[in-house]
């Protein structure tokens, strides 16, 4: 199992939560989008 202590960018909108991950030295990331539960 892998862990790492960060902080991300994290934002949560009316239906929805979305985080930031940065890549490599932050030159790339990946968001991540889910809607909420129930949506």
């Amino acid at each position: 199992m892998m862990s790492q202590q960060e902080n991300f960018g994290y934002y949560k909108g009316d239906n929805f939560s979305g985080v930031k991950l940065p890549y490599g030295q932050e030159k790339m990331a990946m968001y991540i989008i889910l809607p909420d539960e129930g949506v």
